[in-house]
């Protein structure tokens, strides 16, 4: 049994059960010289590509290349345009930002912040997204001071849908063995605390109800 990313990443034969979600973000240097206008104007990562000219180095980790896509597909911005640099972990991305001032790094919400103290990590600022592209940061939109204000946002769908990445636990048929079941159960209950501590977005409860009912189903098959 494995814990697997975005649905789409899951063979179509394997079966499945959605455990949490996160939101993906973009970063940028602290100093760099495009934030101010960003930040007045709210267009997100479309418009630092327009003032940095395309000269921006946009970096993304390997085995998340995905994040990159939906990002862009909400953007509506093609993906092949970005000066794409990847990395072998996030961590690289962090530290690859902190030293290039252009740069701009893809990433899920988590990362960006210290997950001891809630807030964004030193030397990075997130990009704040325009949601409702009426081309200005509106106060509603502005939920980014602290981890567990953009955890909310995306939780209650303040923070555009288009741009979460689902996780999955995924096997290649169904679960029969009763310790998988009740895990998979522990996950979906007790288990939704210790993620939220790890920085991930908790499932809606009616999401975990709707899934909570296929493993009822299962142990009643089993």
């Amino acid at each position: 049994m494995v814990m697997e990313p975005p649905a789409k990443n899951i063979p179509e034969f394997c079966w499945r059960i959605k455990y949490a979600r996160d939101g993906i973000i973009c970063i940028v240097n602290d100093p760099n010289p495009s934030f101010e206008n960003i930040m007045e104007s709210g267009p997100g990562i479309l418009g630092l590509t327009r003032l940095e000219s395309g000269s921006a180095k946009v970096f993304v980790c390997s085995d998340s290349m995905s994040a990159r896509k939906i990002l862009a597909d909400y953007l509506k911005v093609n993906p092949d345009d970005f000066r794409i640099i990847t990395t072998e972990t996030v961590l690289e991305i962090i530290d690859s930002v902190r030293l290039d001032p252009f740069s701009i790094g893809i990433c899920c919400q988590r990362y960006a912040y210290n997950l001891l103290t809630r807030q964004e990590i030193q030397e990075i600022n997130i990009i704040p997204l325009d949601c409702n592209g009426n081309g200005i940061l509106d106060e509603k939109e502005k939920f980014y001071d602290d981890l567990d204000e953009l955890r909310r946002a995306i939780w209650s769908g303040k923070y555009p849908c288009h741009t979460f990445l689902n996780y999955h636990i995924a096997t290649a048929e169904e679960p029969t063995d009763r310790l998988h079941i009740d895990f998979i159960k522990w996950v979906l209950t007790k288990g939704q605390m210790q993620l939220e501590r790890e920085g991930y977005v908790l499932l809606r409860t009616s999401v975990i109800n709707k899934e909570k009912r296929k493993l009822n189903e299962l142990s009643a098959s089993t």
